[in-house]
């Protein structure tokens, strides 16, 4: 993968950052005093930690056997 702060200006990058979704909702959810910061930031910490322990259970698992590479990929009709 390349780095994407090659091909984009400054500008361009900072402008998709403030039109981030997530960050505006964020933005719009403290301002209508629909949830506090800390509120939000808790919900971080505990979507990393649900993440780092996919992560973690991912890392620790059995490679799968190859002969199970295309179980599951198509629907019997």
């Amino acid at each position: 993968m390349g780095d994407p702060e090659r091909y984009r200006k400054p500008e361009e990058i900072h402008h998709y950052q403030e039109e981030d979704p997530i960050g505006v909702y964020r933005k719009y959810l403290v301002e209508e005093n629909i949830a506090s910061n800390e509120e939000l930031n808790g919900q971080d910490d505990l979507a990393l930690q649900e993440i780092n322990e996919a992560v973690e259970f991912a890392e620790a698992s059995p490679d799968p056997a190859p002969e199970t590479l295309f179980d599951d990929i198509y629907v019997e009709a």
